[in-house]
């Protein structure tokens, strides 16, 4: 019986991951993966199987929280740095773009101070300001607001 859930509920997260054409689409599922490690791992997957620097930068935030979810120290760190350069490395290939620059600041914000992962906070937090009515996204636009009065 435990079996057929599984099953189960794995197909209905295969089909709403199928979902992430649009920036809120993405961006909710990632928010929904910080506290669902099955739903990380299935989206790292969907990410991780597609070809575009966005996809990169997804995966690469994923797999940074997925650090999050592990239990093993070491495994842990393994996460965070394979992430980490996931992200740096679709930040470099485009900068100019907001989701991708979201990604990174969404990452260091939450960040554990021990790693040292905070050097372009206020870079990207600039570039995000000025860029964000190009993005025309409300659930991006929501998640930074949300993110800012933390810091208040």
């Amino acid at each position: 019986m435990k079996l057929i859930l599984l099953v189960f509920v794995n197909f209905i997260c295969a089909v709403s991951i199928g979902q992430l054409h649009t920036t809120n689409e993405r961006l909710t599922k990632f928010a929904l993966a910080v506290s669902d490690a099955a739903l990380c791992d299935s989206l790292i997957q969907v990410f991780s199987d597609r070809k575009s620097n966005l996809s990169l930068a997804y995966s690469g935030a994923l797999t940074a929280l997925k650090a999050k979810h592990a239990f093993n120290p070491l495994k842990k760190l393994k996460y965070f740095k394979r992430g980490k350069a996931q992200i740096q490395a679709a930040v470099e290939a485009d900068p100019s773009n907001v989701e991708v620059r979201f990604l990174r600041y969404c990452l260091q914000k939450k960040s554990p101070p021990v790693l040292g992962y905070h050097q372009e906070i206020e870079e990207d937090e600039r570039f995000i300001r000025q860029h964000l009515p190009e993005a025309r996204s409300s659930v991006l636009e929501k998640q930074f607001k949300t993110i800012q009065k933390k810091e208040e």
